[in-house]
């Protein structure tokens, strides 16, 4: 497959978001998550109020964590906005 992917998600506007290179702090009021990507062939952006995830030569397992990735950011994003 070794093709270029790309996936992005929607920042919601009461929460902030920091990329330090291979980790991701997520800020609603007092609360804080973060997240280490540990994969090095994942690349993470922030483009204003969007993430982007991509890989330059995507293998399908490649293709498969960015899938999770976007999975457990979606969740990230629900638990900060729903208190457990």
């Amino acid at each position: 497959m070794k093709e270029k992917i790309a996936e992005t998600i929607d920042i919601p506007s009461e929460i902030t978001c920091e990329i330090n290179e291979k980790n991701l702090i997520f800020k609603k009021g007092p609360s804080i998550i973060s997240r280490e990507i540990k994969s090095p062939s994942i690349i993470i952006e922030k483009d204003g109020a969007k993430i982007r995830i991509s890989s330059e030569k995507a293998t399908k397992n490649q293709y498969k964590i960015i899938k999770s990735l976007i999975a457990h950011i979606k969740n990230i994003f629900l638990g900060l906005e729903e208190k457990f």
